[in-house]
């Protein structure tokens, strides 16, 4: 009887936890990588930052809420997207673009990663 009541109240507190996408490791780490080969410039609270200190300055932010984050748009809404203390936008200036939010920046290259993973994942066939 003992067992029983463990094993239900593991599965009551199994089933009350956010689940993580098991896509979603693999989408995070594709994005941290995208963001460090970037020829984008940075735009976080006026100043700019290359890739490689935007990927630091977001490594950090991606350390302190991952237990906030269960899907990729978690990760660049909490890690990507704003100042906590300023409440600023993060922009990008890429070459040849127009400069726009980097939530914006980030969502759009993850919706490309998942389309090329559908149309290489033979499973989807």
């Amino acid at each position: 009887m003992r067992f029983f009541s463990k094993f239900f109240c593991l599965l009551f507190c199994l089933s009350m936890c956010p689940l993580v996408s098991a896509d979603t490791p693999s989408e995070i780490q594709y994005l941290l990588h995208f963001i460090g080969q970037t020829d984008c410039v940075f735009i976080r609270n006026g100043d700019n930052h290359n890739a490689k200190e935007a990927l630091e300055h977001i490594q950090k932010k991606h350390k302190h809420f991952k237990k906030k984050i269960r899907t990729a748009e978690d990760f660049i809404k909490y890690s990507a997207t704003g100042s906590l203390i300023s409440k600023k936008p993060y922009h990008v200036d890429c070459p040849q673009k127009n400069r726009q939010p980097s939530a914006q920046w980030l969502l759009i290259e993850l919706a490309q990663f998942r389309k090329n993973q559908d149309t290489t994942d033979p499973e989807s066939y």
